[in-house]
Parts: C-alpha cells; sequence; structure tokens
C-alpha cells in the first residue's frame, strides 16, 4: 500500500497553480516538477566544480609551500651538519692535543726518571766493566784507595 500512497501524490489536479505537495497542477506538463529540480541540481553541479577547482588550487599551494619549506629545512639541516661536524672535529683535534701534551709530558718524566737512575749506576756499571775487562786481560785488579791519574795505568806497579 505504500507505493500507492506515494504515487497518489502525483496524480493531476484539476486547479491550476504552482506545484504542490498534494499534485501536479494538470496544465504543466509532467517534467516541470523534475526541471525546476534538475536547474537546482546542474546550479549545485557548477558550485561543487568551481568549489573542488578552488580546493585543487589551494592543495596545490599548499603542496608547493610544503615542498619550498621541506627544501629550505633541508639546506638549513646540511649546513647545520657542517657546523656540527666542524665542531666536533675540532673537540677532537683538541682532545688529542691535551692526550698528546699529556703523554709527551709523562714520557719526558719517565725519560728524566731514567736518566737519574742511569746516572746513579753508572759509576758501579763502569767499575764492573772495568773489573771484568781487567779479568779477562789479566790484568791485576784496580787499587780502589789508589789515587786516579786520569790516565791508563801501563798495567804494573810503579
Amino acid at each position: 500500500m505504500l507505493g500507492r500512497d506515494l504515487l497518489e501524490r502525483f496524480r493531476p489536479a484539476a486547479a491550476p497553480g504552482a506545484v504542490s505537495r498534494v499534485a501536479v497542477p494538470a496544465e504543466q506538463p509532467e517534467d516541470a516538477e523534475v526541471t525546476a529540480v534538475l536547474a537546482a541540481l546542474d546550479q549545485a553541479a557548477r558550485s561543487a566544480d568551481a568549489v573542488r577547482a578552488r580546493a585543487e588550487q589551494t592543495s596545490k599551494a599548499v603542496l608547493e609551500a610544503a615542498d619550498d619549506r621541506a627544501r629550505s629545512m633541508l639546506e638549513q639541516a646540511r649546513v647545520q651538519a657542517a657546523g656540527e661536524r666542524a665542531e666536533a672535529a675540532a673537540a677532537a683535534t683538541a682532545a688529542a692535543e691535551q692526550e698528546g701534551t699529556l703523554l709527551r709530558d709523562r714520557a719526558r718524566a719517565e725519560a728524566e726518571q731514567i736518566r737519574l737512575a742511569a746516572e746513579r749506576i753508572r759509576p758501579e756499571q763502569v767499575r764492573q766493566t772495568v773489573a771484568a775487562l781487567r779479568d779477562r786481560l789479566g790484568l791485576p785488579a784496580a787499587d780502589p784507595a789508589a789515587p786516579r791519574t786520569g790516565r791508563p795505568s801501563s798495567g804494573g806497579p810503579g
């Protein structure tokens, strides 16, 4: 019954005038009601096309601006990275120089300790070496109480 009630709305009416919810006036053609709707739809379609065109232009402008901003940020990051690398290299160089100075100072101190130790043991080493040579050469042992003349002895008293 629902279908029949729906169709009853569109039965011809005898009264002339505008289209109403109850019926279609008899003197209007059958498509008069649809023509107004189609005209409104055409206007809505043209409006939608205009909105779509503006949206496409806006989105294109937004994308171009985002691309420009991304390129700018990338270039800025490259410049900043170069600066950071330079700072890191300078810090590493300074640390290496400081470590080198510390190692050099330690090596100098150790060399000085070795030199002092060598000076302390040198007379004894010389005495032992001279004694070993005298022994090998068959010379008598040197008298530690004898004065040193600075000349080598002839090997005997006298």
